[in-house]
This record gives structure tokens, sequence and C-alpha cells, in this order.
């Protein structure tokens, strides 16, 4: 019951029937219905009724693990050969 009640809060946008699909794919084999049940039992509302914005704060700790920053610059460097042009690409991974 904790892991339903989990799902909800963590995922407002989901309804019964996608949690149900989730709980599925992890092994657990109950009804929309029973998801309904549950979460009413603890004071959550419906998916349509429940807050769907995501603050940047949410969205971030969300998708941390899987952000990265890239950043593209030149640079005019003097050379034997003359004045040359070298491009720099960086990329980062922000969990890290």
């Amino acid at each position: 019951m904790l892991l339903i009640v989990r799902m909800a809060k963590e995922n407002g946008g989901w309804g019964y029937d996608r949690i149900q699909g989730a709980l599925k794919n992890v092994g657990y084999h109950i009804s929309d219905t029973t998801v309904g049940n549950v979460l009413k039992d603890h004071g959550i509302e419906p998916a349509p009724d429940r807050e769907k914005k995501t603050t940047w704060k949410e969205f971030l700790k969300t998708h941390w693990d899987v952000m990265g920053a890239t950043d593209f610059t030149t640079v005019e460097v003097w050379t034997p050969w003359g004045l040359e042009t070298y491009y720099i690409l960086i990329v980062m991974k922000l969990s890290t």
C-alpha cells in the first residue's frame, strides 16, 4: 500500500490505471479499483483533481541523474603558423 501512495505522490499526473500498470511491470498484480481505494483511504484525490504542475526544483530533482550541460566556444590562438581558431566542446553530466 505504501508503494501505491508513494507512486501517486511522486507522479501527480498518474491515474489509477497508470499506477496499476507500473505496479504490474514490477510484479504486483492488483486492480485499478484497488489502487483507487488505497489512494482514497490515504486522502489522495484522483489524478485529474491532483496538482499537475511540476516546480522547477521538482523537475531538477526528478531528472538530475540524466541531465547534462553542454557549452561550445572558440579561442583564437597565435601559433608558429599564424592565428588559428580552436574549437572547444565541453560536455558535463550534472550529477557528477
